[in-house]
């Protein structure tokens, strides 16, 4: 099939207005997988930032030993 004039119009104007589209999605998705890996590494006692294990560390510990990220925030 050959596209005509009009159709490499339409499907050219379709393209853009997909692409944002698309980078969204992505941008999306990405984020909800680094929350979702930070949320699994929580839950089995692991640096949510740089995946360290934290088991085995003394009571009160605030920061993570491997990447400093703070673990804990007193009031």
């Amino acid at each position: 099939m050959w596209l005509t004039g009009d159709d490499i119009e339409y499907a050219f104007f379709y393209a853009c207005m997909l692409a944002p589209v698309a980078a969204f999605v992505a941008v999306l998705i990405i984020s909800l997988m680094r929350v979702v890996r930070q949320d699994r590494r929580h839950q089995q006692t692991q640096c949510p930032d740089c995946g360290y294990r934290l088991q085995g560390l003394p009571p009160g510990t605030i920061h993570c030993p491997e990447c400093g990220y703070v673990l804990w925030r007193g009031r």
